[in-house]
């Protein structure tokens, strides 16, 4: 395999280097980024970009499908102050012995006098800090916590009869965004902060005509009529500037880059050899 570097900069290339190497991602580091929208992207992007060229005929989206994220490497977003979505003192009362609730983290379903916190639909789970309420557990017990609609089992908190004690845990989401809270053996009052929250991050597989294959974040897909080779993917998140997207061509002889913007990734496709653009296949994961 063959990979080489370069600076792209108002619409020149400037080689810097190669050499080998044997990974098949094309991974590039933002290193600047339009201040205009798709019009001028193509005379404003600056990014370093490492490029590849397969020298045994592997097809790099068979690889990009056996690397695509799975819920094991989710994204975590931390809020800068925990949120406050359950306090028993202002809604619902004391849990009673072995009583549970399904409890909602997004706004619509925080209730009144609590939240909003600013966990979207789209969040697979949350970190929070769990607490009983000095005074109100009834005996000794424990408090479990899962995703909402199916019994819990992970214990979380153990408490002596009036004991005020405190967690911070992490929780897994029901489809809905709730999770549940039991109280085993006695009865006590709590408060629960979220911290933040995790997301699968942005990543999708791209057919040459435009077309979202497979993928997470991707709200829709415009491909350029006017250039060969250029995509504008809009992404379901704000994106910061420092998020560097990975690619990876589906043709042994293109070449691609990209950068983003507030709400969307452009990539370019280009031939290898003659440096023209080209529509083809790419993979891709927002790396931020």
């Amino acid at each position: 395999m063959r990979w080489s570097t370069e600076v792209r900069s108002g619409g020149r290339m400037k080689w810097i280097g190669a050499a080998s190497a044997g990974a098949l991602l094309a991974v590039v580091a933002l290193t600047g980024s339009a201040s205009g929208g798709p019009s001028d992207d193509k005379e404003n992007d600056q990014s370093q970009v490492v490029t590849w060229q397969a020298s045994d005929g592997t097809r790099s989206v068979d690889a990009a499908v056996a690397v695509a994220p799975t819920q094991k490497n989710l994204e975590f977003v931390a809020f800068s102050a925990g949120c406050r979505f359950l306090d028993t003192r202002i809604s619902g009362g004391a849990f009673a012995a072995d009583q549970f609730r399904d409890l909602s983290v997004l706004d619509a379903g925080i209730p009144a006098g609590l939240g909003p916190c600013g966990v979207p639909a789209r969040a697979k789970a949350v970190q929070l800090s769990l607490s009983t309420i000095g005074g109100s557990p009834t005996a000794t017990g424990y408090t479990r916590v899962g995703p909402g609609g199916v019994e819990p089992t992970s214990t979380v908190l153990q408490f002596l009869a009036g004991q005020g004690v405190s967690v911070t845990t992490n929780a897994t989401l029901s489809a809905t965004g709730t999770l549940r809270v039991k109280s085993y053996l006695a009865g006590a009052g709590y408060t629960g902060d979220l911290l933040g929250f995790w997301q699968e991050p942005v990543w999708g597989l791209v057919s040459a005509d435009g077309t979202l294959v497979a993928g997470s974040g991707v709200t829709s897909i415009t491909k350029s009529t006017s250039y060969l080779g250029d995509y504008y993917i809009y992404i379901d998140r704000t994106l910061s500037a420092s998020c560097a997207p990975a690619i990876m061509l589906e043709g042994n002889t293109t070449r691609g880059f990209g950068f983003v913007s507030s709400n969307y990734l452009y990539v370019d496709v280009r031939d290898y050899l003659s440096m023209t653009e080209a529509d083809g296949a790419f993979y891709f994961l927002l790396q931020c």
